[in-house]
Formats: C-alpha cells, sequence, structure tokens
C-alpha cells in the first residue's frame, strides 16, 4: 500500500480488536489441544502476548495477508511453550 509505512496514516484505533478475538480463540483452542485448563484470565493475557509478538514480527498491523500469514506461526509458537511448561504453571515455558 505504501512504500514507506512511516507515511501511511496512523491506525484508527489504538488495537484491532477484531484481531485480538482471533487470537484469543487461538489460544482457547490451544489449550484444549494440550488438554490443560488455564488460570482464569490467562487466556486473555496470552492472547495479549501474543498480539504484542504480532506486532514485532509484521511492518503493518493492518496488512490482512501479513497477519493471517502469521497467526498460525505465533499458534505453533504458543502450543510450544504451552507444551513445555509443567501443568498448573501460571506460565508458559519463554514467556
Amino acid at each position: 500500500m505504501f512504500d514507506d509505512p512511516s507515511k501511511a496514516p496512523p491506525p484508527a484505533a489504538n488495537f484491532d480488536i477484531v484481531l485480538l478475538q482471533k487470537l484469543h480463540d487461538a489460544v482457547q483452542a490451544v489449550y484444549v489441544e494440550c488438554k490443560r485448563t488455564p488460570p482464569p484470565r490467562a487466556i486473555t493475557a496470552d492472547a495479549g502476548e501474543l498480539y504484542n509478538e504480532l506486532l514485532g514480527m509484521v511492518g503493518d498491523i493492518r496488512d490482512k495477508a501479513v497477519v493471517t500469514a502469521v497467526i498460525p506461526i505465533l499458534r505453533d509458537r504458543f502450543k510450544e511453550r504451552i507444551s513445555k511448561a509443567e501443568p498448573g504453571s501460571t506460565k508458559a515455558v519463554g514467556s
């Protein structure tokens, strides 16, 4: 869209709520797949961490094609961390 992302107009909102919901769903699915019961509010916190990781991985958070391509990578990395964490622990390894 823009050759220089710094010249692009700022996003209308501070964060994309729909994207945060997608990340929340991905985190929740990973916990289910790993047969883990997360502590209260952990899913929201983990989704926020994935959002921050995503911000560091993409040049433009509004580029839906790139964001959609990166979410499975984030999900796989999160699943790996959850799988290595001790059952009952409140934090994934490496977070």
